[in-house]
């Protein structure tokens, strides 16, 4: 059985496109038991159940308006694979970048579906608002230049109406911290108004 997501006291998705200087922000969260993670989502104290059914979880689509993204894996580790030499293409040259002192990074790896009736810019635009939510009542925004994390799409390649696209997110966090839930939203058609994913499989 699935497990459910206790909704609590909401905040806001940050916009998480191309880059973010700024140090990851803490926002309000709950957490339903030390075994069964949790996310918040609505300004309401009823369980996801009872407003209809469970989140979903790794390898269910989960939908908000105009963007679908499925949840293959969620990867720990100490590197990414990065394009430092600023050429692109068949040109980018790919190196382990760590994270920094005491950091780490988690990969959200997804398809995302184009389910709206415009081209997006997966990773140099912001047509998705997304954030990690992991324990301790903290979101996180992704690390900056999307675009140059090997797999990713490229800047300004257009993901066209009805098509979909691999994309990992990538987030750096405390050493510590463990992954709870993927929370995203279209900045366009659905700003603020989340869809969570569970980080849990069956």
């Amino acid at each position: 059985m699935k497990r459910t997501l206790i909704v609590g006291a909401a905040a806001a998705i940050l916009l998480a496109g191309c880059s973010s200087n700024e140090e990851p922000a803490a926002a309000e969260q709950t957490t339903q038991d030390s075994t069964t993670a949790s996310a918040t989502t609505t300004a309401a104290t009823t369980t996801a159940s009872e407003e209809g059914g469970d989140y979903p979880i790794i390898g269910e689509e989960a939908r908000s308006e105009g963007i679908v993204i499925t949840v293959h894996s969620v990867i720990e580790s100490p590197t990414i694979s990065f394009n430092d030499s600023g050429y692109s293409g068949s040109y980018a040259e790919f190196t382990q970048k760590p994270a920094r002192a005491g950091g780490k990074f988690f990969v959200v790896d997804t398809t995302v579906l184009n389910d709206g009736l415009e081209p997006i810019d997966l990773t140099c635009s912001f047509p998705i608002q997304n954030t990690l939510t992991t324990d301790g009542q903290r979101q996180y925004t992704t690390v900056d230049e999307q675009y140059n994390i090997e797999g990713n799409p490229g800047c300004n390649d257009m993901l066209q109406p009805g098509f979909d696209s691999p994309m990992k997110f990538v987030y750096e966090v405390p050493a510590a911290a463990q992954a709870v839930a993927f929370g995203f939203a279209d900045s366009k058609n659905a700003y603020d108004k989340p869809t969570y994913v569970e980080l849990v499989t069956e």
